[in-house]
């Protein structure tokens, strides 16, 4: 009897482990295996039939395991386990926020960078369509990697986009500001980092001066490090482009040896309010507004010396790095500004740069 059962379940292991395998076909088999067993007390002969399938078995996609319920009748039933799958859902949810880093190439035509300061604290982030602001860590210029902090512009203080090494502005280079002046050469000077100032940041009327004049103007961002560039190649060095003021005090500028303290005098140089990449800085609109009304307007199309030239010929003498900054010359006529006059300056694509002319305040 020992023996019989052993046969039996040897047969039934057998026969379960070719379905379990999910062979693609199992010749139809009929298998009676009857075993005599000694008469017992109100037990009759147990007959076993063991029937395997009588078609061939496709396996399926996701197989269900097969097995073989003995029935106290004697007949064989064939049942399957359902299966139980391990749906996305059961496995560890993701983040609600996936990091995403980002390279100069990866930047998307089109995206504002700025500076801000939120709760005392200055951090870059990216302008997004719905008014907010998303931070972001890293150097705008190499990688960097957005945050999930996203925070109402309006919430935040904007700085200056960018805390340039060299600020550097190209002077008479349209016609309706200089006639003919400009033709030749790009007329290069400078300013310096403390002439930077943000957006809302104060334009210093100095005591000593009566005739400090706004200059509204088209300003290059340099995204990575250009010397000796070509003008076909400039376009491959500049970042972005944002609005820029180039204070100047008339006055100064006729009478000093250099023009620095008419030029780089401290928030000389208003920038901002955003850093814009992919617009086409050779047909963009600049203009100015003093409270409210429009003194100068006119497109960078205009220019004499074209944004890439001013990059080039710039690069040839002076090695440009990432971040540095030049104010590419302003249109038409400009005009003293009086304490109290709010001075708004709009590039087409980046928006407004606005500052008020004070007087200087010695104990800032």
């Amino acid at each position: 009897m020992a023996k019989q059962s052993s046969t039996i379940s040897l047969f039934l292991f057998l026969i379960s482990l070719l379905v379990l395998l999910g062979c693609s076909e199992v010749a139809p088999v009929e298998l009676a295996v009857q075993a005599e067993v000694e008469p017992q007390p109100e037990t009759d002969a147990i007959s076993l039939d063991v029937v395997s399938p009588t078609e061939p078995v496709e396996p399926a996609s996701d197989p269900l395991p097969a097995v073989v319920v003995v029935s106290d009748s004697g007949g064989a039933v064939e049942s399957e386990l359902e299966a139980t799958e391990v749906s996305d859902a059961a496995t560890e949810p993701a983040e609600e926020f996936a990091q995403t880093v980002w390279r100069p190439e990866d930047i998307p035509a089109g995206s504002k960078f700025g500076r801000f300061e939120h709760n005392g604290e200055i951090w870059q982030g990216l302008v997004l369509e719905d008014g907010t602001v998303q931070r972001f860590e890293g150097d705008m210029f190499e990688e960097i990697v957005l945050t999930d902090e996203i925070i109402p512009l309006d919430q935040l203080k904007v700085l200056a986009p960018v805390l340039p090494s060299k600020i550097l502005a190209v002077g008479l280079n349209y016609r309706s500001h200089a006639g003919e002046a400009g033709v030749g050469a790009p007329g290069l000077f400078s300013k310096f980092p403390n002439s930077l100032a943000g957006p809302n940041d104060p334009i210093w009327l100095f005591p000593e001066s009566d005739n400090t004049h706004y200059e509204g103007e088209l300003v290059i961002v340099i995204g990575k490090q250009a010397h000796n560039v070509s003008e076909a190649d400039a376009p491959n060095y500049i970042f972005g482009v944002t609005a820029g003021n180039d204070i100047t005090e008339r006055t100064w500028q006729q009478t000093d040896l250099q023009w620095i303290r008419a030029k780089a005098s401290d928030n000389f140089a208003p920038l901002g309010p955003f850093i814009v990449t992919g617009l086409n800085y050779n047909d963009l609109l600049v203009q100015t507004r003093v409270n409210g009304t429009t003194t100068q307007s006119e497109s960078s199309a205009s220019l004499i010396h074209s944004v890439d030239k001013i990059v080039s010929y710039t690069s040839r003498y002076i090695t440009l790095e990432p971040g540095d900054v030049i104010y590419t010359g302003t249109p038409g006529s400009t005009g003293a500004m009086s304490a109290g006059d709010v001075i708004e300056v709009e590039v087409e694509g980046v928006g407004v740069l606005r500052n008020t002319a004070e007087p200087w305040d010695p104990d800032r």
